[in-house]
Order: C-alpha cells, then sequence, then structure tokens
C-alpha cells in the first residue's frame, strides 16, 4: 500500500498492490483502502492471509497530533463502493497507562501519564508480538520531530501495547527470544 494516494486516485483512497512471493511478479489485482482526506499510512503488516494491520496517521505533532489509530482490513470483505472493510484496534493518541509508567517526564512533555498518547508525525513501524500484543516505533528524523517535547528532538520510542480483543494469527510468529533465532 502506498503512503499517499497516487495523484489520480481520490484523496482518500490508498490502492494496495498484490505481489506474489513465488514468482516474484505483480498480479493484476488491486484493492482500495478509505482513509479520511489528508492521513498517511504508517505501515501495512499481513495477520494472516486476509488481514493486516494498517497505521494511519495524521501529519501532527506534539499537542496538535490528532490521528495515530491502527486498523485491521479484511481482504476478502469489500463495501458497496469497492473499499476493503476495516476495523480500529488502537487509538495511539489514548492509551491507558493506569500505572503511570511513561512517568516522570521533563517539563512540557506531552502525552505522558493516563492517558498516554504516541504524539508523532512519525508513527511508522508496527510489529506483532503475539496475538494480543503489538509494538509501534516512531521514526524520529532526527533532529527534526519534536512530537514528545516543542524544546527537544524526539528520540526513537517504542512501546508495547495489549489488544482488546486477540487478532487471528495464522502466520507463524516466534513467541520467545529463542524461536525468534530459529
Amino acid at each position: 500500500m502506498l503512503e499517499r494516494a497516487l495523484i489520480a486516485d481520490p484523496g482518500n483512497r490508498r490502492v494496495i498492490f498484490e505481489f506474489i512471493l513465488e514468482t516474484n511478479e505483480f498480479t493484476d489485482k488491486r484493492f482500495f483502502y478509505r482513509m479520511d482526506e489528508g492521513l498517511m499510512t504508517g505501515d501495512m503488516i499481513a495477520v494472516n492471509e486476509n488481514e493486516f494491520i494498517v497505521i494511519e496517521r495524521d501529519g501532527e505533532q506534539g499537542i496538535t497530533a490528532g490521528h495515530k489509530q491502527l486498523f485491521v482490513m479484511d481482504m476478502r470483505e469489500i463495501d458497496a463502493e469497492g473499499y476493503v472493510t476495516k476495523r480500529k484496534i488502537a487509538d495511539l493518541m489514548d492509551i491507558a497507562d493506569p500505572d503511570l509508567i511513561s512517568l516522570p517526564g521533563r517539563p512540557e512533555d506531552i502525552g505522558l501519564g493516563n492517558p498516554f498518547s504516541f504524539p508523532f508525525v512519525t508513527v511508522e513501524a508496527v510489529t506483532m508480538l503475539g496475538e494480543d500484543t503489538l509494538v509501534i516505533t516512531n521514526d524520529n528524523n532526527f533532529p527534526f520531530s519534536t512530537g514528545r517535547n516543542p524544546a527537544y528532538p524526539d528520540n526513537t520510542e517504542i512501546i508495547k501495547i495489549q489488544l482488546s480483543e486477540p487478532l487471528d494469527l495464522a502466520l507463524d510468529i516466534p513467541q520467545s527470544p529463542a524461536e525468534q533465532r530459529r
């Protein structure tokens, strides 16, 4: 999937191209993903043969950041307008932190405490650790991004979140460091 709309596409549509690994070729098959105008994709990863996690994000950071969300899209389900269906699985601007593990912070830090937020313009990677555990990472574009604190360049932040409902994993995802080395 492309990060932004193609020139010929409406601004809310992203084209998904099908690629066959065994033949190393694109097929003629295209899918369409609907996004609100002005949003971008940060990443798209497979959950199983038919479902994918997509990061949707706006182009804002810090106190103006508003849309940093994760969706699961299902390639088997196409709506009446020709778009794949999607369901929200996480809002990265509203993450529960009841134990306040994100604190303490520096003066003027944004998004720490309960709720915790991930207010970066560059939310760009999601990794599955299991059926209900994801890791999300920002690309800090050092020294230009200042999403956490307007006075300091962003660090690379990595957060681990628990989903309220498990994903339908059909891929072989290592569950431990020992399995990852195999």
